[in-house]
């Protein structure tokens, strides 16, 4: 069985070192969330990092991440999600995660041709109704600098983290507080996201009304 521990080293400290010296049979660790605290970084005092970090010693093996049971239900009609912001992505993956393919609806264009139309309008000021900045797959998040940032208490959050991180994000977005993803690297991901649900089975169907739908 694993060991949860809670450290804080100074900012220029071996997290490694550290915890081989703690612990002499280590067999391996791994970061479960690391913050920055900077707060008297202004009277002189080194900034430290607060960890939590999961040991494994000897034959201890690491905690097991949510298993999920594959449904055998079956549905007359495929589940439909309408939107592909975050909320509809994330739905979909916990029902691929299932085994249950599903029908994506968005009002506005794909992640990799969005931001031409969301160019003429920074430039030229012509507006899509349907492609823009608030509507697309990705969502409004999609052209911000990529910050994830909530004051939600949520046991889901780990999965979310994990998944950016599964779909091209650093590996350390899985466990820093506030994760920077990028402006840049966030559409990619998203794209990936969108790929990896097609493969599943998924449909994902761009410039679509949900009056045309229903």
């Amino acid at each position: 069985m694993s060991l949860k521990v809670q450290l804080t080293l100074s900012y220029d400290q071996s997290l490694d070192k550290e915890l081989k010296k703690k612990y002499p049979k280590l067999k391996d660790y791994r970061i479960l969330a690391k913050s920055l605290d900077a707060r008297g970084a202004p009277k002189g005092r080194k900034p430290k990092y607060h960890y939590s970090v999961e040991v494994i010693q000897n034959n201890e093996s690491f905690d097991q991440t949510e298993k999920l049971e594959r449904t055998s239900k079956s549905f007359q009609k495929r589940p439909v999600i309408i939107g592909a912001g975050p909320a509809g992505l994330f739905c979909a993956l916990r029902l691929i995660d299932r085994g249950i393919a599903c029908d994506i609806y968005e009002r506005g264009d794909s992640a990799r041709t969005r931001m031409k139309k969301i160019a003429k309008f920074w430039r030229y000021g012509e507006l899509d109704p349907d492609t823009n900045v608030c509507y697309g797959e990705g969502g409004a998040g999609l052209y911000s600098d990529g910050k994830l940032i909530t004051r939600v208490k949520s046991d889901y959050i780990q999965y979310v983290m994990e998944q950016f991180v599964r779909f091209g994000a650093s590996e350390e977005v899985a466990y820093l507080a506030n994760p920077h993803l990028g402006s840049n690297k966030i559409r990619e991901i998203i794209s990936r996201m969108t790929d990896y649900l097609k493969s599943k089975g998924c449909g994902v169907f761009y410039n679509s009304r949900v009056e045309k739908i229903l």
